[in-house]
């Protein structure tokens, strides 16, 4: 079992029964042959180093037989002896709490990670405490960020003495190690209070400000009234109306000094009222057209939001301006950030005029004959984006196919703030441009589908064609164009045009057909006559297969062993001359075979 007793304090008390009336016994009035018990967790313990006659290296103290106390087991120890029901007391820098109710290892959620201290206790007069055991061995500082968040104290138990104080039947005392943004790794002494007011006033005198002497009464009346309320001679009314007077400075710096004071029943009153200068200054903003919400986004961050809305058909388009506001400590809404805001409030203010003359530029384009709507992409997106980032889609109408009936000719999507009539007829133009196209495509498509003479020569070409596997008559979906194919190789193309005349150009183009498939059986035979002339050759060094049409694929092979040496791909069908195409294919083979293997081939005529 592993021995953990030496993390802890070193026990000089012990109880020597585990009865609920046992005695705590001091190590130096322990007896030989008597068991004595750990009050933290009731295990066995004995003495060592207690002898008076005996000189040692240790100071007298019991030890564990076997095994030690966990950190678990502390708290629950502390929690049981001292704060373990409403009434116990404690001290806290001088202070004396009573304690209302305690909470063990609750696990706190900050935006900084969860925090969970060893016990949380609330006291009577509301105040909170997060109580760390000093043998957990935390880093302070790493914790401070979200002890700042959560705006309690943080007090240290130090189990060195702790669990000996039982012994002397006083009420535990605890030093701060956080409060109020400020870390405390040595003891913290509390500063007294009529001497931070005067620092306070010795400020003030140094800024040379003119009328600072107003400043000090008002901190005198202050200070004056704070005194009779602690000892119940005034009412919270009254110390709020002389808090009231004070300048907007000094009631930030008089909350932050005063709120680790006894007097913590007016720290909210005090809060609020600091922050009303925050809400009024809102309020100042707040016009017919801009309306101000203030929203908490999260703990510690606020946005402002400055708005307008307005109509266009059945949506509710806005422009909005946000600022972010940091919570200062202490929970303040800092007049740090008006300017940001007034900012924003005045950029709201050009937005709306820029808005207003954008929205009458769609009310324009909208009454033009050939759009046929012009609104927000989606009554999401208008509910999303700011007015001026709006996409707006415009759809447009017109007369095409018939001159009673409109249809649609297109549509696009622009950002409102390019919204302009030029762009809306250039859209327009091109629109209407492409209809007619397609409806002239429409007409001659229809055309041709019922030129029977055209319908004939296509029908002749593909049967041609269909007689030698290698060609092939392709025509396109709109009947204008008509493609000869020679496996994969284009060998010739017509497409129509407006200036063929029907019942002319038909007989032309079957001409031009004819003849270029006429000349591709013609080369087809030759290739197919040189392939059986090659494959036939004695020295067994040429192969030739067809690869597609009038595609060949030329073979070096080596004479001894009729393995392939080097192929190569040769398209025949627009060549003039087959049999040089051939002969010069060989000797690049050769070259090749020559330059790449060492492989020397004579020509024997």
């Amino acid at each position: 079992m592993e021995i953990i007793e030496r993390d802890l304090p070193q026990l000089i008390v012990g109880l020597d029964s585990l009865d609920e009336s046992a005695n705590y016994i001091h190590i130096a009035d322990v007896k030989e042959n008597t068991n004595y018990y750990c009050p933290c967790c009731r295990g066995l313990i004995k003495p060592r180093a207690y002898k008076k006659d005996i000189d040692y290296q240790v100071k007298p103290h019991f030890y564990h037989e076997t095994g030690g106390c966990s950190d678990e087991t502390y708290i629950h120890y502390i929690c049981k002896n001292w704060l373990f029901e409403k009434g116990c007391k404690f001290i806290v820098n001088s202070v004396e709490y009573e304690v209302d109710h305690i909470e063990i290892e609750k696990t706190l959620h900050t935006s900084f990670g969860d925090y969970r201290p060893d016990i949380i206790v609330t006291t009577t007069v509301g105040k909170m405490f997060y109580f760390e055991i000093k043998v957990s061995n935390k880093k302070t500082e790493l914790y401070a960020p979200k002890w700042d968040e959560l705006g309690n104290d943080v007090v240290e138990v130090d189990t060195r003495y702790f669990i000996n104080q039982k012994y002397k039947n006083g009420i535990p005392e605890f030093n701060l190690i956080y409060s109020d943004g400020v870390c405390f790794i040595k003891s913290y002494s509390r500063t007294d209070y009529e001497g931070t007011i005067a620092k306070r006033k010795l400020e003030l005198k140094r800024q040379d400000k003119l009328n600072y002497k107003i400043q000090w009464e008002r901190l005198d009346w202050f200070w004056i009234e704070m005194q009779k309320y602690i000892v119940g001679e005034s009412t919270d009314e009254n110390v709020l109306e002389s808090f009231n007077k004070l300048d907007y400075s000094d009631k930030l710096w008089c909350y932050y000094t005063i709120k680790r004071k006894s007097c913590v029943d007016l720290k909210e009153p005090f809060k609020n009222n600091i922050n009303q200068h925050f809400l009024n200054m809102l309020d100042s903003l707040k016009n017919d057209k801009i309306s101000i919400l203030l929203k908490q986004v999260s703990p510690k961050i606020y946005e402002v939001q400055c708005r307008t809305e307005f109509l266009y058909l059945d949506y509710t388009l806005f422009e909005e301006e946000t600022t972010k506001v940091k919570v200062q400590k202490g929970d303040i809404l800092s007049l740090d950030y008006e300017e940001d805001i007034r900012k924003g409030f005045y950029r709201l203010q050009e937005h709306i005029k820029q808005c207003e003359n954008i929205l009458k530029h769609v009310k324009h384009i909208s009454n033009l004959s050939y759009v046929k709507s012009i609104a927000p992409h989606s009554h999401w997106a208008s509910e999303q984006y700011n007015f001026h980032n709006l996409y707006f889609d415009i759809e447009f109408e017109d007369y095409i196919h018939n001159k009673s009936i409109k249809e649609k000719i297109g549509d696009t999507s622009i950002v409102s703030r390019n919204i302009s009539e030029s762009f809306i007829e250039e859209k327009y133009n091109k629109y209407k441009n492409d209809k007619l196209v397609d409806l002239e495509n429409e007409i001659i498509k229809t055309a041709l589908m019922n030129n029977q003479l055209y319908q004939n020569v296509i029908s002749e070409l593909i049967d041609i064609c269909n007689q030698h596997d290698y060609l092939k008559i392709r025509v396109s979906n709109d009947y204008r164009r008509i493609t000869l194919l020679n496996g994969c190789t284009l060998v010739f193309e017509y497409e129509y045009y407006k200036q063929d005349l029907f019942g002319e150009f038909e007989n032309d183009i079957r001409e031009l057909f004819v003849e270029y498939i006429n000349k591709q059986i013609e080369q087809y035979e030759k290739i197919v006559e040189y392939v059986e002339l090659v494959n036939a050759c004695k020295n067994k060094m040429w192969e030739i297969t067809h690869f597609d049409g009038n595609f060949i694929t030329l073979y070096l092979l080596e004479p001894s062993t009729n393995k392939e040496l080097k192929f190569k791909y040769i398209s025949l069908c627009n060549s003039n001359d087959i049999r040089k195409d051939i002969y010069d294919n060989m000797k690049y083979l050769l070259e090749y075979a020559e330059s790449q293997y060492g492989i020397r081939f004579v020509e024997v005529r």
